[in-house]
């Protein structure tokens, strides 16, 4: 704790506070932190994983916390809670615990369950429903996973394949290709997020009309 004294912050710091910290309110609550609690260990392992020294003044920086705040009341909390601890060397710092990296973690069969048809939902069971790079699409999936829920991914998954299933039926001259795992799971373009729901009772709308017209004629 001898890093992390209770230094007074200069006024004209206000003007260095250069951190940018985003919670994934999801974990955060799983875990019972409060906001201040994850911003906290998530700066400290910001450093850790680096293998950076920190001071006092770059905790300031990144967070706006006073060292009063961090020494006396969060760190306290989190060391009872198991996400930090200590370090035995001579710095004395606080750094995250294994009990801080484990609420990132995805179970191991987990991506399976998204990769692989294990009921035969789509077909054959146990078969593969994604082409493209298993590796790749299972460290996005693990991205991703950081803000969605597995049980929304394969919702997601779901309603894709019935849309795509519905589409090639619709337009069988010109199907489309089931796009690759890791294109589904890109975090940037985020296709697993659109409405796929939707897509797919307003491509059967579609349907349902054009036969109505075929009939009247």
């Amino acid at each position: 704790m001898d890093a992390l004294k209770n230094k007074k912050v200069k006024g004209s710091y206000t003007n260095n506070i250069y951190g940018i910290s985003e919670i994934i309110h999801r974990i955060r609550i799983q875990a019972k932190l409060s906001c201040d609690e994850y911003i906290l260990c998530q700066t400290i392992e910001s450093f850790q994983v680096k293998s950076n020294s920190f001071s006092p003044d770059d905790i300031y920086r990144k967070t706006g916390f006073e060292m009063e705040q961090v020494k006396k009341d969060l760190v306290p909390r989190l060391i009872i809670q198991g996400f930090i601890r200590i370090s035995e060397n001579g710095s004395k710092r606080p750094i995250v615990t294994e009990k801080w990296f484990n609420l990132f973690k995805i179970n191991s069969t987990e991506f399976d369950d998204f990769w692989i048809d294990k009921n035969g939902q789509f077909g054959e069971a146990g078969k593969i429903v994604w082409a493209g790079s298993k590796p790749q699409a299972k460290d996005r999936y693990a991205k991703v996973r950081q803000k969605f829920s597995a049980e929304y991914l394969l919702r997601q998954r779901y309603y894709y394949f019935k849309f795509l299933e519905a589409y090639n039926l619709k337009f069988m001259d010109s199907p489309r290709q089931k796009m690759m795992g890791t294109v589904f799971l890109n975090p940037i373009n985020m296709r697993f997020d659109e409405d796929w729901k939707q897509q797919l009772k307003d491509l059967k709308i579609i349907n349902e009309s054009i036969y109505k017209e075929m009939k009247e004629e």
